[in-house]
C-alpha cells in the first residue's frame, strides 16, 4: 500500500503524467490500482500552481541561475527538472508516512485484542 501511494504521488506531481499513466503504472508493476491513482491526484487545479511554482523555484536553484519568462525554453528546463526532484522527494515522503500510518494502525488493532 505504502509504495502503491508513493508512485503515485510521484507520477502525478511530474509534468505531463497523470491518471493514466498512474493506472498504466500500477497494472505493470502490480501496486494497488485505486490507492496510486489516488496518490497521483495531488496534482490538481487547485495544487498545480503551488507544484509548479515550487518546481520552478527547485530548477531555478539547480542550474544556478533565474530566468523568467523571457526565456521561455530555459524556465520550461528548469520547471521540468524541478518538480521532477520535488516528484522524487514528495513520493519518498508519501511512502514513509503510509508506511508510519500503516504501523500505527497495526500496533493498535494488537493492542485493542
Amino acid at each position: 500500500m505504502a509504495i502503491a501511494l508513493g508512485v503515485g504521488v510521484f507520477i502525478g506531481v511530474i509534468p505531463g503524467t497523470g491518471l493514466i499513466a498512474a493506472a498504466v503504472v500500477a497494472t505493470v508493476l502490480r501496486l494497488n490500482l485505486p490507492i496510486t491513482v489516488a496518490g497521483s491526484c495531488l496534482t490538481n487545479p487547485v495544487t498545480m500552481p503551488l507544484i509548479y511554482g515550487v518546481g520552478a523555484v527547485i530548477g531555478h536553484r539547480v542550474f544556478g541561475e533565474n530566468v523568467g519568462f523571457q526565456q521561455m525554453a530555459k524556465f520550461l528546463l528548469h520547471t521540468v527538472v524541478g518538480t521532477s526532484l520535488l516528484a522524487v522527494i514528495l513520493g519518498i515522503a508519501a511512502y514513509f508516512a503510509a508506511l508510519g500510518f500503516a504501523i500505527i494502525i497495526r500496533r493498535f488493532r494488537q493492542d485493542s485484542r
